[in-house]
């Protein structure tokens, strides 16, 4: 549904999980032409025009799991079930060249993620990398970083 949401945004303009915080990066003007993630693969942060984010909708809506095993278990679950989700169709999409990508954002304290404009505290990265405490602890705290002057994603 957010994707819908946002193709009837007459500019379209980025679309973020709830769980990234904006360290330092400022959108860019226009809104590039192509749909793009800025996680590389996944969409937790992505920018696009209202056509963009309508066309990502409708490849959603029409996408039909392949039926060859070796393309299918792409989709399947370790338990042997098909799983769909925006994150597996628009890494998907990345792959049949269908939308862009570029890495702004990065996991919390993941590698190369010292200077990203953009942190993502997803499951994963707050599970692997959080020494034991919750993603709002660690947003407050990276918060408080940033207005301090000292914020580093190490």
């Amino acid at each position: 549904m957010r994707w819908v949401a946002m193709s009837t945004r007459p500019a379209g303009g980025v679309m973020t999980d709830y769980d990234i915080l904006n360290v330092g990066w400022r959108a860019p003007q226009p809104v590039p032409a192509r749909l793009s993630t800025l996680e590389s693969h996944v969409p937790a942060v992505v920018i696009g025009t209202a056509r963009e984010f309508q066309r990502a909708a409708e490849f959603f809506e029409t996408f039909k799991v392949p039926t060859k095993p070796a393309e299918r278990e792409r989709f399947t679950s370790k338990r042997g079930v098909v799983h769909l989700s925006d994150m597996a169709l628009v890494n998907y999409g990345i792959d049949q060249g269908l939308f862009d990508k570029q890495h702004l954002a990065f996991g919390y304290r993941e590698v190369r993620g010292e200077e990203a404009p953009l942190v993502h505290f997803s499951h994963s990265a707050v599970h692997l990398r959080g020494g034991g405490k919750g993603r709002n602890a660690l947003m407050r705290a990276a918060l408080r970083d940033v207005e301090g002057g000292t914020w580093k994603n190490v």
